[in-house]
């Protein structure tokens, strides 16, 4: 996860002449204490095919920075005409803001800016050489922030959040030793990604019955606020072909304790379920089922008003959703109890 986000840009003095000042007002939040400098650039894209006519048009370092809030207002200069193409010097190009630290870049916001002329006849009858009216963008062209770009950066920064997320979770799993602020950091980040749910089902229950199984490894509750290990083996098992759903809890040689129904598959990520039965195993003994529900139950199928699931993140190895009450978990496979 990033330790660095941008929370808000603004451009200020937006249209304004070509030769004025680029303003930016940049509000990011830093969550983890920086030791040395952020380095923030501001590059002018001069030509689309030729990067060696980009100009840097300023550079500045912010640091240390401690975990916080922060806001500041960042100037540049125009970039200079004389290094732009006569052909490049209307029309739409690129601006780009990032951020570095120790060398290494890990925000990229891109504008785009559309230069034009304010004067109605210079638009039809552009000079050769650049005029002292000219003026960089209009009200319907010169976007905060370019939808396109930031699109672009939203989804590759998400993405990137999601697979360090994905990593800290298999961690967790594996050895229980993930401190649960970082696996709710991890939840937060998982559930905001709103991942392709298309493999979801098959991933969850495979394609054959008995299904696959899932066991329990950490829930979190209050929005994410808190949560813990869950203490003693829970695992459950999900039959995407039969469309069944079965809850336990293990106790060794002690026994165990097993719920069994039958659930739906809603909306590509909600599992909604109902109990038919729970059964009780103590020791050697086989185990007593009592049957779940009243007259009807049998024949009505799962709705959102039953306990359910909205599955977040499945893959081959974890499993993260949150349930009817708004706890949410996190379950690895495992291997089928018997």
């Amino acid at each position: 996860m990033s330790a660095v986000n941008i929370t808000n840009v603004t451009v200020l003095d937006n249209p304004a002449p070509f030769l004025n000042p680029f303003r930016f007002e940049i509000s990011y939040e830093c969550l983890i204490p920086l030791k040395d400098d952020l380095e923030w650039k501001l590059t002018y894209v001069g030509s689309a095919e030729d990067e060696n006519y980009d100009q840097l048009l300023e550079s500045v370092l912010v640091g240390p920075v401690n975990v916080g809030n922060y806001r500041f207002v960042f100037e540049a200069d125009p970039p200079d005409p004389s290094k732009i193409r006569d052909e490049d010097i209307i029309g739409v190009t690129v601006l780009l803001l990032t951020c570095s630290y120790l060398g290494q870049e890990f925000i990229r916001v891109g504008y785009y800016v559309n230069n034009d002329y304010d004067d109605e006849q210079l638009r039809e009858e552009p000079p050769q050489k650049l005029p002292q009216g000219f003026t960089a963008g209009n009200p319907s062209s010169f976007k905060n922030m370019s939808d396109e770009l930031r699109i672009s950066y939203k989804e590759q920064h998400q993405k990137s959040d999601l697979e360090e997320s994905v990593k800290v979770l298999k961690q967790a799993a594996k050895t229980r030793r993930v401190p649960s602020e970082e696996v709710l950091s991890a939840f937060s980040v998982v559930e905001k990604a709103k991942v392709e749910p298309t493999t979801f089902l098959e991933t969850l229950g495979g394609a054959e019955s008995p299904g696959r199984t899932w066991m329990l490894i950490f829930t979190a509750q209050d929005r994410l606020k808190k949560g813990r290990y869950f203490p003693i083996t829970a695992v459950q098992r999900f039959d995407a072909y039969a469309k069944r759903i079965e809850n336990g809890v293990y106790l060794g040689p002690l026994g165990c304790l097993t719920f069994e129904g039958r659930f739906t598959w809603k909306k590509s990520r909600i599992l909604a379920f109902i109990f038919e039965c729970v059964r009780i195993k103590i020791g050697p003994f086989n185990p007593l089922q009592i049957n779940l529900g009243s007259k009807g139950d049998d024949e009505r199928e799962p709705t959102t008003k039953d306990p359910f699931f909205i599955w977040f993140y499945i893959d081959e190895e974890i499993a993260v959703a949150k349930g009817r009450s708004g706890g949410s978990a996190l379950w690895c496979r495992c291997r089928r109890i018997t």
